[in-house]
């Protein structure tokens, strides 16, 4: 008897999960249908599984679906599937469509990232690629490049490479002039890498350089402060000040 309890326990929680697949399923067709399946995909920070799966049926069913193929690559990154996103992505990178090989590229890219690894003999190699790419014309013409940026960011920090990470985007804002917006937008996530790994104290001197550039955008300046302020610089912060109030002709 306890065997046929534990044997009708088993068939119901197999058809609960078969249930719950056929369910998400039909949600995920009704309500991100088309190009909209690729933005769901791309946002999903849960039910990778099922995600995958849903995703992997329905390309095989319209491989010639690039919406499907990005969004599919985008679920294997998550799931740190990186061999697999590359053979997907290597499928379209000659297509004759700029938008798609760029699509590509971005990519090609975020593999790179996701599988950037200390120990490897490319991992210099690696960092040069990266640095290039996310400063290259190509990626400051996606409108999506903040959320690239702060994803470029986020995985050194998760993986616990701060200084590699600060190093990086150190490089990036050094080594040519950009928008004012993209300037930002790197040294947001600079600031975060040097949080995330209390280095304010050792690295804050090394902003110094970017005083005269930051001094733009006020928030960018009052963060430039702040900085100073907590890594026990007060002199460099108020001497930043008095720089701002002259470089605006307010003194």
């Amino acid at each position: 008897m306890e065997n046929a309890n534990k044997k009708g326990i088993n068939t119901i929680s197999d058809f609960e999960i078969f249930s719950i697949f056929i369910i998400f399923s039909f949600l995920l067709y009704s309500l991100y249908p088309g190009k909209k399946l690729t933005e769901y995909a791309i946002n999903e920070d849960k039910n990778y599984d099922l995600t995958e799966i849903y995703l992997k049926n329905i390309y095989q069913k319209y491989p010639e679906n690039v919406d499907l193929l990005f969004a599919l690559s985008n679920i294997y990154l998550k799931r740190g599937k990186t061999t697999h996103a590359r053979e997907l992505i290597q499928k379209i990178v000659n297509i004759n469509d700029t938008e798609i090989k760029d699509k590509a590229t971005l990519y090609l890219s975020r593999i790179r990232l996701y599988s950037i690894n200390p120990a490897s003999s490319n991992f210099k190699e690696d960092m040069i690629y990266l640095e290039n790419y996310y400063s290259s014309e190509p990626f400051l013409a996606n409108p999506e490049k903040e959320k690239y940026l702060k994803e470029y960011a986020s995985v050194f920090i998760r993986m616990g490479l701060y200084k590699e990470g600060f190093e990086s985007f150190y490089r990036i804002l050094t080594a040519r002039e950009r928008s004012q917006e993209y300037t930002n937008m790197v040294f947001k996530e600079l600031t975060r890498i040097m949080k995330a790994g209390n280095m304010l104290k050792e690295k804050a001197i090394k902003l110094s350089v970017f005083e005269t550039l930051l001094s733009k955008d006020d928030e960018s300046a009052n963060e430039l402060i702040e900085i100073y302020l907590q890594a026990g610089k007060p002199d460099m912060a108020r001497s930043y000040s008095l720089k701002i109030l002259k470089l605006k002709k307010l003194i």
